[in-house]
């Protein structure tokens, strides 16, 4: 009886002790760059909460958005050989207005040498009530500071790599090999899927959406005019999604018109003369093919609608770390 009372005591003071010190421990574990402790596709909100909470040191390059942002960039690839640290914080479904505030939430927080601002069209849109309740309550949570939540996430990613390492890196390589072999007939197999994204996803919830144009204008310009109180870099990027996506969202024509108005402002990442728009940088977004066999005949893979895979970042991560050390060096 004694012993289990020792063991329960030592535990508790173990993880009060442990607790304390979760800021530094999860500091110093980022600064490895272990692909699985910088995993982002999978982890994107535990990123934001360990950035806002915690104070990650020498954390020099932040990029913000929604799911758009973190499924864009392959953090591994571009952790390596980067003077410092570059982490996400994206949240899913986050509105333009609140993207801003997150903005300037880092710059007094970090002021770090870049922020990477990601755009996406669904940004802009005004959902339902409901919809847009629960996307001000998540971003009123997200900002909810607590450095001693008894939060161990980035300590638990550090484990599951001594025992189940994870490599977006690899994975991305993997899918573009599984790609290469593959001609426009195994791809075209599932065109289906495309054709219910765009009757679910577009027809039914996007293009029902509104824009407020006037709000969104005073937004826009509310930035422009106050950019010189900004310390750090800022970089906008204008995050590819797919010609079914951009040709069917009635929407988008005026997204991009905001993209311009910010360009005026900004400096604005827009990828124009690549194949990234090519839907086989949409399908099986998940890498779901390492699961497949022939008796289930692909049955997992499909296309995103708006979203890279894999391979996609990995070729867009490649053309965005090009751009910003020529924006760096100019």
């Amino acid at each position: 009886m004694k012993i289990k009372i020792y063991l329960i005591v030592s535990a508790i003071f173990f993880i009060f002790f442990l607790n304390i010190f979760n800021s530094n421990i999860a500091s110093y574990l980022y600064s490895k760059k272990l692909s699985t402790v910088i995993e982002g596709r999978k982890y994107p909100v535990q990123f934001c909460n360990d950035i806002i909470d915690f104070k990650i040191k020498n954390l020099k390059t932040i990029l913000i958005g929604d799911s758009h942002s973190y499924s864009s960039v392959n953090l591994e690839k571009v952790n390596i050989g980067h003077k410092g640290l570059f982490l996400p914080c994206a949240l899913p479904k986050i509105r333009f207005e609140d993207n801003i505030k997150l903005m300037h939430y880092f710059d007094e927080r970090y002021n770090p040498e870049l922020i990477i601002v990601g755009l996406s069209a669904f940004q802009f849109l005004t959902a339902s009530n409901v919809e847009e309740l629960n996307r001000v309550k998540s971003f009123k949570e997200l900002l909810d500071v607590n450095p001693y939540s008894f939060r161990f996430t980035t300590i638990k990613r550090f484990i599951k790599h001594q025992f189940i390492p994870v490599s977006e890196f690899k994975i991305a390589k993997k899918q573009q090999s599984f790609f290469e072999d593959k001609n426009e007939t195994f791809f075209n197999e599932y065109n289906y899927k495309i054709e219910d994204a765009i009757n679910i996803t577009i027809n039914k919830r996007y293009n029902k959406f509104k824009i407020m144009d006037k709000k969104i204008s005073q937004e826009i310009n509310s930035l422009c005019k106050n950019k010189n109180k900004i310390k750090s870099r800022i970089v906008f990027i204008d995050i590819p999604t797919p010609e079914y996506f951009n040709k069917n969202l009635l929407q988008f024509t005026t997204y991009q018109a905001y993209v311009n108005k910010i360009q005026n402002c900004f400096p604005v990442i827009r990828e124009k003369n690549n194949n990234i728009y090519e839907k086989r940088y949409f399908f099986d977004r998940t890498a779901s093919f390492r699961f497949t066999d022939n008796k289930r005949k692909n049955i997992k893979l499909k296309y995103d609608i708006s979203h890279l895979n894999y391979a996609g970042a990995l070729k867009y991560t490649n053309f965005l770390m090009k751009e910003l050390n020529n924006i760096k060096n100019n």
